[in-house]
């Protein structure tokens, strides 16, 4: 179970400038199926604008050594606020998992905003830095969406830095930073209230974990 407080500069999912946020999430292995779940919310000072987003999927990794196939399936249901209606949406993701670079593809259905696609995309972790008491994990992910009224580009750097030393070991900083490119044309879609033309996201956060 992780508790996690972040800060985001410019959301992907129309939150306010400079929001902070709470979440908890969860991952659960069991034999046949890894079990994980997450909640995020969004407050602001004017209740009407406030958002809460849920996601709740199974997977499991089908591998021998190091490399095989990684399967997912998730439920997102997310209150957005700020005018704009609440959505459901649908995932499956498919990744080869080898000690190189990860390919994924992943199909997405919305059906409350009646959008349907798919993204392609790499990602790669590994340890930037380490000793026997920290290690700085670094993550570059580069993905492509195709959904039925709009594309979009997503470039990420997720960086996370894990303590071992007693209690501190429980707590670990991260950050991330996204370069985000699309289309939307918000003059006839009220699913969101901004295009992302070349937009950069930064989110800081701190998680604990139990």
């Amino acid at each position: 179970m992780s508790l996690i407080k972040t800060f985001f500069s410019s959301l992907l999912i129309d939150y306010s400038a400079n929001s902070s946020s709470l979440a908890c999430g969860f991952n659960k292995p069991l034999s046949l199926l890894d079990v994980h779940g997450s909640a995020l919310l969004v407050p602001e000072p004017n209740g009407d604008s406030s958002q809460s987003h849920w996601n709740l999927g199974v997977g499991k990794d089908l591998a021998i050594g190091e490399f095989g196939l990684g399967l997912s399936a998730d439920v997102a249901h997310r209150q957005h606020g700020a005018g704009i209606a609440d959505t459901t949406e649908f995932s499956a993701q498919a990744s080869l998992l080898n000690p190189w670079v990860t390919p994924f593809v992943k199909v997405l259905s919305d059906v409350d905003l009646e959008q349907d696609g798919y993204s392609v995309g790499i990602t790669k972790s590994f340890d930037l830095l380490g000793s026997d008491n920290f290690s700085l994990n670094v993550a570059p992910t580069l993905e492509w969406f195709e959904y039925t009224d709009y594309s979009s580009v997503v470039a990420a750097l997720d960086l996370d830095l894990t303590v071992e030393n007693g209690f501190f070991s429980h707590f670990r900083p991260f950050g991330s930073v996204a370069y985000v490119d699309n289309d939307i044309d918000v003059a006839n879609y009220d699913f969101a209230s901004q295009k992302l033309d070349g937009d950069v996201n930064v989110t800081v956060g701190l998680k604990y974990s139990f």
